[in-house]
């Protein structure tokens, strides 16, 4: 049984979505479609790219990912499909594949599109990539779909900047219950603490946290918080409540400090 995902910034209230799961069950009737998410913020592929990282580790070898994010086709970035870890990724080639994966691809095929019956041009999901999932589940080699490259694009990813005493961080992702991602990992926040005191404050030095603790209830409801998550990032949330909305937290926008004190 093949799995075929759809993550795209379409929303559930338009066809698109079910337009492409039926095109996909007419070609493939016993094939499983994941929702990975639907309500990424339009446009902005490293929202993708993010869901996707986190999420595909957790399937099965030669499951096909469809990446529905800004797809208008231009000849710097063509379709491609890329082998990413046994799994195959269905998208625009405009950096977001360097961001799902910090190993390279082991195949990549610029699609051709004149291979498939390419109807119309603003719809290419349907219209190309149906097929070309479908392709792949029915076991076509992934070389047989287009021409291969050696390359992707690259996009870079947002870092924090950190010097001896210091890390001055983004929230990068914010999910459904208002809790905040940073791009702290617990390994660089470990290196520059070498276990001394700090402060994170966030947005500005109003917002401050100076601990950091394991779980949602080692404080009161309400309270803001600090807490390395399962991904190991740092993240800001209120115990039963929504530091994005108290705090006006955007992913890529909002900015965390991290100031560490002298040891004596």
């Amino acid at each position: 049984m093949s799995i075929i995902t759809l993550t795209t910034d379409w929303s559930k209230g338009d066809y698109y979505v079910a337009a492409v799961k039926g095109a996909i069950l007419k070609q493939v009737p016993d094939c499983t479609i994941i929702d990975v998410s639907h309500d990424i913020k339009q446009f902005q592929t490293s929202h993708a790219a993010f869901l996707l990282k986190h999420s595909f580790p957790h399937f099965p070898a030669e499951t096909i990912h469809i990446i529905g994010v800004n797809t208008e086709i231009s000849n710097d970035e063509p379709f491609i499909v890329c082998r990413i870890a046994n799994q195959y990724f269905l998208g625009i080639d405009n950096g977001q594949f360097s961001l799902i994966s910090e190993t390279p691809p082991e195949l990549i095929v610029e699609i051709q599109p004149n291979k498939f019956n390419l109807q119309l041009q603003t719809f290419p999901v349907l219209n190309l990539f149906v097929d070309v999932a479908c392709e792949l589940a029915k076991g076509t080699d992934i070389l047989t779909l287009g021409i291969q490259k050696t390359k992707i694009k690259q996009q870079i990813e947002f870092n924090p900047a950190i010097d001896e005493n210091s890390i001055n961080a983004r929230i990068i992702y914010t999910d459904s219950y208002g809790n905040a991602i940073t791009n702290i990992t617990r390994e660089i926040f470990d290196r520059v603490a070498k276990e001394r005191k700090f402060n994170i404050w966030i947005q500005t030095r109003k917002n401050e946290i100076t601990q950091i603790i394991n779980s949602y209830n080692e404080v009161e409801g309400g309270t803001l918080l600090a807490v390395f998550n399962s991904l190991n990032l740092l993240e800001i949330a209120i115990n039963k409540g929504s530091a994005v909305d108290l705090l006006g937290l955007k992913a890529f926008d909002s900015t965390i400090i991290v100031r560490f004190k002298p040891s004596f």
